[in-house]
């Protein structure tokens, strides 16, 4: 089998981090990258900037938000961009080297009493019957930001503590708006932006709640293997920098599993003017 890399990343908006890009397009030479959260249409994507490192750019734009892309050197093969009830620009798949690589943006979904949980459920169902028939078909890579943790124990940050009441010291709860993450007290109803110390409570949130991990762990079950398991993390929150969990994932049929090095590149985090996920390389040896 030809050796190359590849990498994902969730860029968190392209024309921002394109300088980034840049730098780990040079630093890395992929033969590809398959990009997230984009917030670019076709009108407005970064093209010439892309082609002067010598890449291509096959992108599902969206106005703002989502929106995934690859950046490829040479002409890929069965492009696909569609996926039974998806309507955002979250999933573009294609073939190269006679591997199947699928890029996905998974719903956030933190809120489980918000639509976009549902969306996020049905999008993993959907992918998971997609998965199964490539599984049949051909090697397969399935890559991106799936918005899940998978092990509590393991993908989030050991330095984070109980969310505590700025009022009463009591256990708060994390929540989500329109306006982002907030807290609330259980015991007095306080609500707060802010917490004293930072928490593992993702399990009570649609990124690490039992039914989204399982979903996840579905993928396993079908012979998929996770790249990333127990090689650190992958997301650093803004705010909240000793908060980091894995949930960007790589996932290999098992027939290409063994030859494939993966390596979260966590140095790009913190470089000027960041993403807030780190970009993964993977390189088949």
């Amino acid at each position: 089998m030809q050796k190359f890399n590849f990498i994902t990343w969730n860029i968190n908006s392209i024309r921002v981090r394109l300088p980034l890009l840049k730098q780990l397009l040079l630093d890395k030479n992929p033969e590809f990258c398959m990009l997230q959260e984009i917030k670019a249409t076709i009108e407005n994507f970064p093209f010439k900037e892309i082609e002067e490192l010598g890449y291509s750019a096959t992108i599902v734009g969206q106005k703002s938000y989502n929106g995934v892309a690859f950046l490829h050197r040479g002409p890929i093969n069965k492009y696909t961009q569609s996926l039974p009830g998806v309507t955002e620009a979250r999933y573009q798949s294609m073939i190269f080297n006679g591997i199947k690589f699928t890029n996905i943006y998974v719903p956030n979904g933190f809120d489980m009493a918000l639509s976009q949980y549902t969306q996020k459920l049905n999008f993993l169902k959907e992918l998971l019957v997609q998965a199964k028939s490539d599984l049949n078909n051909f090697p397969s890579v399935i890559g991106g930001d799936f918005n899940i943790i998978p092990y509590l124990e393991h993908d989030i940050s050991q330095n984070v503590g109980p969310f505590l009441c700025l009022k009463c010291n009591e256990k708060c709860i994390m929540k989500y708006s329109k306006y982002g993450r907030f807290f609330e007290c259980t015991n007095c109803s306080h609500i707060q932006k802010n917490v004293r110390n930072k928490s593992s409570n993702w399990e009570h949130t649609g990124i690490g709640c039992p039914e989204i991990r399982l979903l996840f762990f579905e993928f396993m079950k079908l012979g998929y293997i996770d790249l990333g398991k127990n090689h650190g993390f992958t997301w650093r929150d803004y705010r909240h920098k000793t908060t980091e969990l894995r949930i960007d994932h790589i996932l290999a049929s098992p027939n290409i599993a063994d030859k494939l090095l993966y390596s979260a590149l966590s140095n790009y985090r913190n470089l000027q003017r960041p993403s807030d996920h780190f970009p993964i390389e993977c390189s088949f040896i």
